[in-house]
C-alpha cells in the first residue's frame, strides 16, 4: 500500500496482482479502511493524515485498487 499527494488530495494505491475487477470492493468505517476481495475481508487502519480525509472516488484499473481522498476542511488546521 502506498499515498502519494494528487493534486488536492491524496492517491492511496494497493497492488492486488491475483484479483479480478468484479470481486474487489473497498469501504469507510471511521478510521479504517474495508477491502473485501471475493470472501475475503481485510480491515486496514488508514494512515493519520488519511483519517482526517473524505473519500470522493475510487476505481480498480490494471490490478491496482486507487483510492481518492480530499482534505476535510473541518478537522485540517489551517497554519
Amino acid at each position: 500500500m502506498s499515498v502519494d499527494a494528487d493534486g488536492d488530495g491524496y492517491l492511496l494505491r494497493m497492488w492486488l496482482p491475483l484479483v479480478a475487477q468484479t470481486s474487489v470492493d473497498a469501504a469507510r468505517a471511521g478510521d479504517d479502511l474495508i477491502v473485501t476481495v471475493g470472501t475475503h475481508r481485510r480491515v486496514l487502519t488508514l494512515p493519520s493524515g488519511l483519517r482526517r480525509c473524505e473519500v470522493v472516488g475510487g476505481e480498480f484499473v490494471n490490478r491496482e485498487l486507487r483510492i481518492r481522498f480530499r482534505p476535510d476542511p473541518a478537522v485540517w488546521r489551517r497554519t
